[in-house]
């Protein structure tokens, strides 16, 4: 996420282990995001909550075998 320049970052998070491969937002709750990565998980992300200081997940899902290549949003 940046700002203003759109130089520098608003946020940065360790997010997984390794590289992370795919993102999407929640577009009925936009303050929701999904990540997929190369660890194989996909976690879910409240940036309501999340700060370089403070960067836990709301949910991980832990059980793929092969890094996540895509992923989508899908709000019920």
């Amino acid at each position: 996420m940046r700002v203003n320049n759109y130089k520098k970052s608003q946020l940065k998070i360790k997010a997984h282990s390794k590289d992370v491969n795919v993102c999407d937002w929640n577009k009925v709750a936009t303050h929701l995001i999904v990540t997929g990565s190369d660890d194989c998980k996909v976690k879910v992300w409240d940036l309501r909550r999340t700060t370089e200081g403070s960067q836990e997940e709301l949910l991980c899902f832990n059980w793929h075998t092969e890094p996540i290549t895509s992923i989508k949003f899908q709000p019920n």
